[in-house]
């Protein structure tokens, strides 16, 4: 099933909201096009070499700002020469979104687990994160952070 949803994006030129945008969770950052980071203003500002299915490539990488529903995030983009664009894993985890993959819509993901596991191993439970008298029960489905 294809997830396709609208997405703003922001740079030094302006923004511009685009329409059906593919959501691929199989890709760790969102692209755009050469054309649309020109418009924009958004410039590379390094390369990186990503694995693709035809193998290893050199991307420009630029930082862009994104919108999903109102929800707004500034990270890394990777530059492609010939489109297309589309949402990554990165994004939607920043935007704490998910793909429900029994309607193929996005929703959100709930409260993220931040570093829980390294905390808790090297400095034990993390306690005063919370305001004072909502710090979650150990069941309560908030991940200590």
């Amino acid at each position: 099933m294809e997830t396709r949803t609208s997405i703003e994006i922001w740079g030094e030129r302006g923004s511009k909201l685009l329409p059906h945008v593919l959501v691929d969770t199989g890709a760790t950052f969102s692209t755009i096009s050469r054309e649309t980071a020109e418009e924009l203003g958004i410039r590379a500002v390094r390369n990186r070499i990503f694995r693709t299915v035809q193998g290893t490539v050199e991307m420009p990488i630029g930082v862009a700002s994104l919108a999903i529903d109102g929800q707004e995030t500034t990270q890394e983009v990777v530059i492609l020469e010939h489109g297309p664009e589309l949402i990554g894993l990165l994004t939607l985890e920043a935007l704490s979104l998910k793909v429900d993959t029994t309607t193929g819509r996005l929703e959100p993901a709930g409260p993220l687990n931040l570093l829980g596991i390294f905390l808790d191993r090297h400095f034990g439970p993390v306690r005063g994160a919370f305001p004072s008298g909502s710090q979650p029960e150990a069941d309560g489905g908030v991940p200590q952070i």
